[in-house]
């Protein structure tokens, strides 16, 4: 347990300072809390994306992370308006993920990794690491475990 300050924020992660070399792909649990208001959100979890040794403060880490479930948890009233609003509840449509399933198989088959991410090998990586994880988000079998008739392409 550490208390630090945060450098970035977004709706997708932060970036803080940290005494740990915290390993990539490590989960931490975050609680952000506001001395203003003398209160601290619920704890939530995040990946560690990636980890810098800092170049100006000996014994410290820039670390990026991106939060399990992207949000405005930093209760901001007025967020800026590049931030991507959560998707309402719904279901998804599924003919239409078959279809992109299929697609996205046949391409994987035939393919680059480039095309299968929608980029190209100029892409900036930050870019190409987004798509990534967009992709991988969206396709996770734990996240249609509820909806049969979408897991049957998993298992197939």
């Amino acid at each position: 347990m550490e208390q630090r300050v945060t450098l970035e924020v977004s709706f997708q992660g932060c970036k803080y300072f940290s005494r740990y070399a915290l390993p990539t792909n490590s989960w931490l649990t975050l609680e952000i809390s506001n001395k203003q208001e003398n209160s601290a959100s619920p704890p939530f979890r995040a990946r560690v994306a990636w980890l810098n040794r800092s170049r100006t403060l000996r014994g410290l880490f820039q670390v990026g992370v991106e939060f399990e479930a992207p949000g405005n948890v930093w209760g901001l009233a007025n967020p800026p308006e590049d931030w991507r609003q959560p998707d309402g509840p719904g279901t998804p449509d599924a003919a239409a993920f078959e279809r992109e399933m299929k697609e996205l198989l046949a391409l994987a088959e035939t393919g680059t990794y480039y095309q299968l991410l929608r980029m190209t090998s100029d892409s900036p990586r930050a870019q190409v690491r987004h798509s990534y994880y967009e992709l991988m988000r969206k396709f996770h079998p734990d996240h249609h475990m509820d909806r049969v008739e979408l897991m049957r392409h998993f298992t197939n």
